[in-house]
């Protein structure tokens, strides 16, 4: 559905990163509140956006107090993405995907209000804005397209 032709590995990771998570359909919580790695009410393992981003390699629970502009969380990020280094507006932008996760008050749909709180609050550049309308679009269609396949 979407295309991601042109974008660079960290563009990539984001728009996986807010489709995983919104695909989950809960935010990611531990005892503490909102997390980077977390339990489903049903028992699964699931993430935040920027926890998404963080290969198992570079992740510890130590990790989880901190901001997604601290160091370590930049180096485990970078070092997920092999070698990618992240700008100030990319930087930026792990911020704006957290607060995203961890304000949001859901009413009814986590994954339709998830993806609107970037287009309602312009949240992100162009690739992810767009990105998020297209699957608002198809969810509101109940279009198969908006949620991937189940695996058997």
């Amino acid at each position: 559905m979407s295309n991601n032709e042109g974008l660079n590995v960290f563009q990539k990771a984001v728009l996986f990163a807010i489709d995983k998570t919104a695909n989950q359909g809960q935010q990611s919580n531990n005892s503490d509140g909102c997390a980077y790695r977390g339990i489903s009410d049903k028992g699964d393992a699931i993430c935040c956006p920027v926890g998404h981003i963080i290969a198992d390699d570079y992740y510890y629970s130590s990790l989880e107090n901190l901001t997604p502009k601290s160091t370590e969380i930049i180096f485990a990020i970078e070092y997920s993405l092999i070698g990618y280094i992240l700008n100030d507006s990319e930087k930026d932008l792990l911020y704006e995907l957290q607060i995203a996760h961890d304000e949001l008050q859901v009413v009814n749909d986590f994954e339709l209000e998830f993806y609107e709180v970037f287009t309602l609050g312009l949240i992100g550049p162009d690739y992810v804005i767009n990105h998020c309308s297209a699957k608002i679009k198809a969810i509101k269609n109940n279009s198969p397209t908006s949620k991937p396949a189940k695996e058997h």
